[in-house]
């Protein structure tokens, strides 16, 4: 399982892996971690954004944004999913802050 999900983080961004077939489907496959993820990441970052005076965000700019942050988190092999976004949501208003100075 590692080595198939080594494989995956290499991968472009955007790009599908032909190794998910390969995973053993018993349990959490890695397209169904990977929609798990994403899923989870989405709605705190819907949270967040009523949270912090983000600007609007066009649709396809987040699908961008999460897949980038889902496939982060998968190759980070952090555990926590919340420390994760808590990162990114530091990140993302500070990066606003200094377009606005």
């Amino acid at each position: 399982m590692n080595k198939i999900i080594n494989i995956f983080c290499v991968k472009k961004v955007g790009q599908p892996d032909k190794t998910m077939t390969d995973v053993p489907k018993k349990g959490i496959n890695m397209e169904n971690q990977y929609i798990q993820i994403a899923i989870t990441l989405a709605r705190l970052y819907g949270i967040a954004e009523t949270l912090e005076p983000w600007e609007y965000l066009a649709n396809d700019e987040f699908l961008q944004i999460i897949d980038e942050w889902t496939q982060e988190f998968q190759c980070t092999r952090e555990v926590d999913i919340l420390s994760f976004f808590e990162g990114k949501v530091a990140d993302k208003t500070q990066e606003q802050n200094n377009q606005s100075d």
